[in-house]
């Protein structure tokens, strides 16, 4: 009996572990993608620790981890995007290199075309363009947008899953840059049109640990029925 228990007890446990490794592959990675150095702005709403980027299909998502909690009315928020070497501009010395994009989250989040001004779109929570999220006291900022879309002929965002990109990070009330200014910025490539069967993929791993539950009791059942 003994061993029948641990059979099935195998059986779960190993069903719910590859749902969990389903799961991983949704949202972003454990790691960040950046560490910037702490305690090197002050104060610490605007002090940039962790910076993660991920994307789906239809957006491009940033998380930012502070050293402390982010006020929307004192602190804002600046992610620039470069997508060529030869076209953009730093923003009238806002940012070391070249970025054709930014976005700058406040009270609200506004998208810049650092390119083509008349793309701006100033208000971007009044539309499905994008969002902002904030959680853990306030300390974790998480910020999407949609990829080429417009909004009433603004807001588009010209990259594309497959493409490269060089994004840095701005916090201000005092001013921290991620990575530090005069340093690279980060370097990322936007997975291929990933999520293509998440629907499937998110139904599986609700399912995996009923199933797994299932199959176990089937065996036992089962092997008491032989018995």
């Amino acid at each position: 009996m003994r061993n029948k228990k641990i059979g099935m007890l195998s059986t779960v446990i190993l069903v719910m572990l590859f749902g969990m490794t389903l799961m991983n592959g949704f949202g972003f990675s454990q790691d960040p993608i950046y560490t910037d150095p702490g305690g090197d702005s002050l104060p610490e709403r605007s002090d940039i620790f962790n910076v993660w980027i991920d994307n789906d299909a239809t957006h491009i998502m940033f998380k930012i981890e502070l050293n402390g909690s982010y006020d929307t009315n004192d602190c804002q928020i600046e992610i620039y995007i470069s997508v060529d070497n030869s076209t953009g501009n730093n923003d009238s010395g806002q940012i070391d290199f070249s970025a054709d994009f930014s976005l700058i989250c406040h009270s609200q989040l506004e998208f810049n075309d650092l390119v083509n001004p008349a793309n701006d779109l100033d208000d971007v929570n009044g539309t499905s363009m994008g969002y902002f999220i904030l959680s853990n006291s306030n300390q974790i900022v998480e910020i999407g947008y949609r990829m080429r879309t417009y909004d009433t002929g603004k807001g588009y965002l010209n990259i594309s899953p497959g493409q490269t990109i060089y994004v840095k990070f701005k916090a201000q009330t005092t001013t921290d840059y991620a990575p530090d200014f005069g340093d690279e910025p980060i370097r990322y490539v936007l997975k291929e049109e990933p999520g293509g069967n998440s629907a499937i993929l998110l139904l599986l791993i609700i399912l995996f640990p009923i199933i797994g539950v299932g199959i176990g009791l089937f065996i036992l059942y089962r092997k008491r029925e032989i018995i």
